[in-house]
């Protein structure tokens, strides 16, 4: 239930920081909140859906800074949550500290999302939004005395959702997709997200494979728990087993996987079917960034990035 979720993470807040339960004044605190929200002001943010294929019980359509605030009390810690935001924006601000010229935000990591600089006169959506206690609407920023200061607005496309519905009409979808859709706790959403993300890349291989070890063409049709278990065949392993520099190291980190007398063969099959899924997902993010690269009018866009799939995943950056 959503309100375990908040009691957990006010106890390991407190844990970390004891000094809040004595503190005199309340401590400011800002909460990243990696999920789609309804954010009508810094600090209400009302959950839409679970994504990445988390999900819990009484959180969606309800205010999370409302929920963790609730916990801090229950916690018995001085803090107030003063600030709401998503990770994506976040990264949009982390990265303009460096470059004024940042133009949008991407994570590539367990989950993956945008969000870019949209001008506001363009988007509908945000020029019908209304005031939220007191404070201007998007669209009144148009408007004196806010004119000239935010005619621009970041807009968080949640850009995993793309295409999601009962039809698919624009993503390359195989069969191994449409598996691991039917099997995630999520089906026929978040489509997008399910061929790029870290939390699934790994599932795509395994289903890749198995279907080779089935018909005898891997390892000798010899099954290991890793390649039948959903799951079991991890982001990490596949990352691990595309980035190796020898056969050798591709046999040593089977052998972890139950699988004891890989051939070279089978290595270089394997380390193959990584790397065209790994690929496919980072020609997948790039056509998203030339969308929003033709949707400003430019070819020369500022991106900043963060997450473990870009940091961390063999020539992703590539």
């Amino acid at each position: 239930p959503g309100e375990e979720l908040f009691d957990f993470i006010a106890q390991k807040v407190k844990e970390k920081c004891p000094e809040t339960a004595d503190a005199p004044e309340p401590v400011p605190l800002g909460f990243t909140f990696s999920f789609p929200v309804e954010q009508p002001s810094i600090n209400v943010g009302k959950l839409v859906t679970w994504t990445k294929g988390f999900t819990c019980p009484g959180v969606e359509g309800e205010d999370v800074v409302a929920l963790l605030q609730k916990s801090f009390v229950k916690a018995g810690v001085n803090i107030k949550v003063v600030a709401l935001v998503n990770d994506t924006p976040g990264t949009l601000y982390a990265g303009a500290y460096k470059d004024p010229h940042v133009a949008a935000g991407l994570i590539l990591g367990t989950g993956t999302n945008l969000c870019y600089l949209e001008k506001v006169l363009r988007a509908p959506k945000l020029q019908s939004a209304r005031a939220f206690n007191k404070l201007p609407s998007v669209a009144t920023w148009c408007q004196p005395p806010y004119a000239g200061s935010a005619q621009e607005h970041v807009v968080n496309t949640e850009w995993g959702g793309f295409d999601s519905g009962s039809e698919v009409k624009a993503l390359p979808v195989s069969a191994y997709d449409v598996v691991l859709d039917r099997r995630s706790v999520n089906p026929g959403e978040h489509l997008y997200e399910k061929m790029i993300s870290g939390m699934f890349l790994g599932e795509l291989a395994r289903l890749v494979a198995s279907g080779l070890i089935a018909k005898g063409i891997l390892f000798q049709g010899e099954v290991s728990e890793a390649f039948v278990t959903q799951n079991g065949f991890t982001t990490e392993a596949m990352a691990n087993i595309e980035g190796s520099s020898s056969i050798k190291e591709v046999q040593e980190l089977l052998a972890t996987l139950g699988v004891p007398a890989a051939s070279e063969l089978d290595c270089r099959l394997l380390r193959h079917i990584c790397s065209l899924i790994s690929a496919r997902a980072a020609r997948l993010v790039a056509a998203g960034l030339a969308a929003i690269a033709t949707r400003g009018g430019t070819t020369d866009l500022t991106i900043a990035v963060d997450g473990s799939v870009y940091s961390k995943y063999p020539k992703f950056k590539e």
